[in-house]
Formats: structure tokens, sequence, C-alpha cells
């Protein structure tokens, strides 16, 4: 399987180390390299996406990497690298490639990836502006594109090229292209296919009967292979079918205990409830009982105070009725007249 690795120019370039990078590089410098207006922006989220589901499609094993060096994408070789860029500035419609500069030493690629490289541009230059309709112009190829700094992490085994799409300030190319970026990977795509190898039109693999210029019947050259795949792709959604009633079952459970907690609580709940209001019934009660007491309290405040009154008087006899006098011996009933 080929493989192609896509780099999406300036996406996350902030983290950029001077590791990997030569030695008269800045990584500081580079870091504030960020592109034109939305460039990296839109090669992330519109041009990458488009380009390599096509690859992906014709059979391309396809890689992505950010701005940065890592280790993973890096310490691997492919049949193509190509860095997706677009330009800015004036008002002309253009686009351009670049392989590495050849003269910069050491080499950024051995001779057999290098002219690999240039025979990918060679390709482009044809394919890309025929389908665009953007001319290409290598006047405005930039030293910062034949020593692209990314080459530095591109393995020299691998072909690698710098590509700029269209002039984003151009009101022309620059604006159509720009909200079409369809346009743009399929222009890519053929001319990474047609590098590759990979445009030759795919064999039909079925054989037809035909009478009179009509087909009666279609029969598929190796119906075997695709029922084993039929097969195959039977079992594999048994086996999701399997997983997922194995989860719904895990989730059914869950949901078992939780409705139990749940009714657990709501239990509680209207115990408390109940509680709550057989303590304010008896706290209504106890204030009445309060107020009772409160009240018999200050009779017998009331009651006190008479007492001491009389007990304090000079006859001492005279805190007494008659009655009580008479029912204590002291005082005899008189006739009355």
């Amino acid at each position: 399987m080929k493989k192609v690795c896509i780099q999406v120019g300036h996406w996350g370039i902030e983290g950029l180390q001077q590791e990997y990078l030569r030695d008269w590089r800045s990584a500081a410098v580079l870091q504030r390299s960020t592109g034109a207006s939305g460039e990296r922006d839109w090669h992330w989220n519109q041009w990458m996406p488009k380009l390599r589901d096509r690859l992906i499609q014709a059979g391309v094993q396809v890689f992505i990497v950010d701005a940065i060096y890592r280790q993973d994408i890096y310490t691997q070789n492919y049949d193509l690298w190509i860095s997706g860029h677009f330009d800015a500035g004036g008002t002309n419609d253009r686009c351009m490639i670049s392989a590495p500069n050849r003269d910069t030493k050491p080499n950024y690629l051995n001779d057999a990836a290098q002219r690999e490289a240039e025979r990918f541009c060679a390709i482009w230059k044809e394919i890309y502006p025929q389908i665009t309709g953007n001319p290409n112009n290598d006047n405005f190829v930039t030293a910062g594109m034949i020593d692209y700094y990314a080459y530095d992490f591109v393995a020299m085994d691998t072909p690698a090229v710098i590509v700029e799409h269209f002039n984003n300030t151009s009101p022309t190319k620059g604006a159509e292209l720009k909200n079409n970026p369809d346009l743009v990977a399929e222009a890519d795509c053929k001319a990474i296919l047609r590098f590759l190898n990979l445009d030759q039109p795919v064999q039909d693999e079925t054989y037809k009967i035909v009478y009179k210029g009509q087909t009666l019947a279609t029969y598929e050259q190796n119906p075997i292979d695709k029922i084993n795949d039929l097969n195959t792709q039977v079992e594999n959604k048994n086996k999701e079918i399997l997983e997922k009633q194995g989860q719904l079952t895990t989730q059914q459970l869950a949901l078992t205990e939780q409705e139990q907690h749940n009714a657990d609580l709501l239990a509680q709940v209207r115990k408390a409830n109940t509680e709550r209001d057989d303590w304010q019934v008896k706290y209504v009660q106890m204030e009445t009982d309060k107020k009772v007491l409160e009240k018999q309290k200050a009779d017998l405040e009331i009651v006190v105070v008479d007492l001491n009154k009389k007990l304090t008087a000079k006859d001492p006899l005279s805190v007494y009725t008659g009655w009580q006098l008479i029912r204590a011996g002291i005082k005899k009933l008189g006739k009355r007249g």
C-alpha cells in the first residue's frame, strides 16, 4: 500500500522546538510564523480532510501531521510528503510548488528521493493549474519554500514538496478556490495518484451476458472472494451486536439498581416529611402548654404577692377570714341581735 504524509502548514507551530532543526534555524522565530490570514485553519478544516478521504478511497495509506516534529511520523518513510499552504500579497492569480533546495548542505534528501520530489512537482504543475484554472508561477517561489524548515524532519528517502495553492488576496482565483476546497483537493489528489501510478481505471470485476446490445445478466468474476468478504463483514457485525447487547445488559442492570436506589431515597424522604409533620404538631402543642404554664405562673405570683402583704400586716389574724378563725377555734360564733 502506498503511503502519503500530509502536513498542514503552520498548524500548531507555536509548539515548535529547536531539537531536530538545523543549527542555523531559530525555533523562536519560526514559532511566530503562523501563516497568512486563515491559512492554517483553512488547510486543517477544509483542504486536508477532503484530500485525505480521496486518497484513502483510492487505496492510499494516509498520515496527517501538524507543523512540529512528531517522532511516530518522521521515523518512517513515505512515497510522498506534501505540505499544504496558500500565499498572500498583491492581487494576481498564482500557485507554486517546490522540492527541497539541492544546494543546501547537508542535503535534505538523497538523490533518488530528490528526483522523485522534482518529478511530482512537474506532474502537479501540469494537473493542478489545468483543473483549478489557477496559473503556476515559479517566480514567486521563495527561499522559505526551497529551504522549508520541515524538510529537516523528513526522512531522506521520502520525496518531499511544499505547495502554495493560491494567492489568498487575489479577488479572482484566490477568492474562488478558497470557497471551493473540494476542487483544490481534487486537483492535488489527481496529481498524487498520477505520481503513485494509481490513476489507472479499476478493472471491472464482473462479466456480462449481452444479446443484441442488451445486458441480460451480470455475474461477478470471482464471487467466492465477495462471499468471503461478506461473511467476514457479517461476523464482524455479529460481534458488534454481541458487544452492544452486553453493554445494554450492563446498562439495564445499572438502571435497575439506580431505580431501586431512587425508590429508597423517596421512601426516606417521605419518612422524613412525616417525622417533620409530627414534630411540627408537637411543637404547636408545646407552645400552647407553655402559654398555659406562663399564665399559671403569673396567677401564682399574684397570690404570693397577696400572701406577703397579709403576712406583713400588724394584726396577724387579719390575714384570716372569720370562718377560718372559727374553724381554728380562735373565734366563736355569736348570736345575732
